[in-house]
């Protein structure tokens, strides 16, 4: 019989601090004005970010008006808030899928050290 890894998904941690972070601290928010959308994998899960907004918001689920959708797994998310990881090594290495205005994945920098 297989054994099944039932680790905690990161993903609800770290949107749960961003979600404290904008409400704390307008700066963060600074200079955003769009709308992210977070399709997390291996746990799945969808993450709204509005930034048309204020202060900016944090949702569970997918939004239609998102002007960039960024595809990344569990793990690697983890892995970019805490720094140990990089947009380009993730975009280049296939773990980091980008649709839409893909210059807005520049400004990822509101999810430095949340978890």
């Amino acid at each position: 019989m297989a054994t099944v890894n039932t680790r905690d998904a990161a993903a609800p941690a770290i949107f749960a601090a961003l979600e404290k972070r904008l409400a704390s601290n307008k700066a963060a928010a600074e200079g955003l004005s769009q709308v992210f959308q977070f399709n997390v994998r291996e746990p799945d899960a969808g993450w709204t970010v509005d930034f048309s907004v204020s202060p900016a918001r944090v949702t569970a689920g997918k939004s239609e008006r998102a002007a960039v959708t960024l595809g990344i797994s569990d793990d690697n998310l983890k892995a970019l808030v805490q720094g140990k990881r990089d947009l380009r090594d993730l975009y280049q290495h296939g773990d980091l899928r980008v649709d839409g205005d893909a210059l807005l994945a520049r400004k990822l920098g509101f999810l430095a050290a949340l978890a």
